[in-house]
């Protein structure tokens, strides 16, 4: 059996290595929570072919096309140049010629043609690495993939209103729950709170080690609390600092 709906809030502490492979295809949508065994196995073999119709699309550009199709070197080019840059300080991208550097790659380019509007932007890199590391298979961390930017699509808005609403959040909270941090940050200058963007960017990747931010990761996932915990989270790790800056 799979992971039972009433199961989901039983997250806040993280996930054991053994059962993340499975918990996250529930958490990210990839299996319905109430689905069957046989569901689910249906699910891969149908999705798992799905994945490889969209890597086609580009795996089968010809050099005279690829010559022509600027957009396609230009998206690549920026793929390859992140790719070669992720977490290579991990066990996991070590390697020059580690299989997961490969995944990772495919994945980004794939999903950029998977989602046109969004292509590939600068940090959706550090979303996939960890889904690439639990997931193993290249076509159930491109479906999981997809399930992760279905709640960070805002983050990657070319126009920038998405994270410009989450900073706007960030300081009514602060504003709320800490004044006097607010009125000190006003008065220096920095209640933009724009140096809390990478933070909200990459849901804290950069921040926390490897491991760590999966198990962060699982519990936001679970949207028990809200679907804006992560902002909460925000707002914790400036009150832990808050002394140091205001001193």
């Amino acid at each position: 059996p799979g992971i039972a709906l009433r199961h989901r809030h039983r997250i806040p502490q993280g996930l054991a290595n053994n059962v993340r492979k499975e918990a996250w295809k529930f958490l990210l949508g990839y299996f319905p929570w109430d689905s069957s065994l046989a569901q689910r196995e249906e699910i891969l073999r149908e999705k798992r072919a799905e994945y490889e119709i969209y890597k086609r699309q580009w795996t089968s550009i010809t050099p005279m096309q690829e010559a022509q199709f600027a957009e396609f070197r230009d998206r690549r080019f920026r793929v390859e140049k992140d790719v070669v840059r992720t977490d290579r300080q991990t066990t996991y991208f070590a390697d020059e010629n580690d299989p997961n550097l490969k995944k990772l790659h495919n994945v980004l380019v794939t999903y950029s043609f998977f989602n046109f509007d969004i292509g590939y932007c600068q940090g959706m890199s550090d979303l996939l690495a960890p889904l690439i590391v639990v997931m193993e298979n290249e076509a159930d961390a491109f479906w999981t993939f997809v399930g992760t930017m279905q709640r960070c699509t805002r983050n990657f808005l070319h126009d920038g209103t998405g994270m410009q609403t989450q900073l706007d959040q960030v300081t009514n909270l602060t504003k709320l729950l800490a004044p006097d941090f607010y009125s000190y940050l006003e008065h220096h200058g920095a209640a933009n709170f724009f140096f809390t963007f990478r933070w909200i960017l990459v849901l804290f990747k950069r921040e926390f080690e490897f491991d760590d931010t999966m198990r962060l990761w699982e519990v936001i996932w679970t949207n028990r609390y809200t679907t804006h915990f992560h902002l909460f989270i925000v707002l914790a790790m400036l009150m832990q600092q808050k002394a140091t800056i205001m001193s």
